[in-house]
């Protein structure tokens, strides 16, 4: 991921309770960001941090965030919450591709059903 990149967020199980942060806007379930910037925590087993275009937070105010960075920062997302939009698109075209394979596999395999009574019946 890199700066300008767009992404989608896949898991809001935060390590922290966004009540506690009120003033923190927490990006959302599926939401779609552009990445503003990326911050590196060496220190915190190589934490790779990420904020957005579309959500401005409050600086932290952490002294160690002041040292490590010099300077203060507002409250960025772990990137592992995060796919980038392009692989997310991938994964979609590869599972649509197998679910076809398997479809068409079980046509072969059961000629008396017809697409629509294999759809209703995977829907029901």
């Amino acid at each position: 991921m890199k700066i300008g990149d767009k992404v989608v967020c896949i898991n809001v199980n935060w390590s922290v309770d966004p009540q506690n942060f009120p003033d923190v806007t927490f990006p959302e379930l599926y939401q779609e960001l552009t990445i503003r910037d990326i911050y590196y925590y060496p220190l915190d087993g190589g934490l790779i941090n990420l904020v957005f275009e579309e959500i401005r937070n409050p600086l932290k105010g952490y002294p160690i965030v002041t040292q490590l960075f010099g300077r203060d920062i507002e409250h960025d997302f772990d990137s592992k919450r995060f796919a980038k939009l392009e692989d997310r698109k991938i994964e979609e075209k590869k599972t649509n591709a197998l679910t076809k394979k398997l479809a068409l596999k079980a046509l072969e395999e059961y000629p008396e059903y017809n697409p629509e009574e294999l759809i209703k019946e995977v829907l029901i």
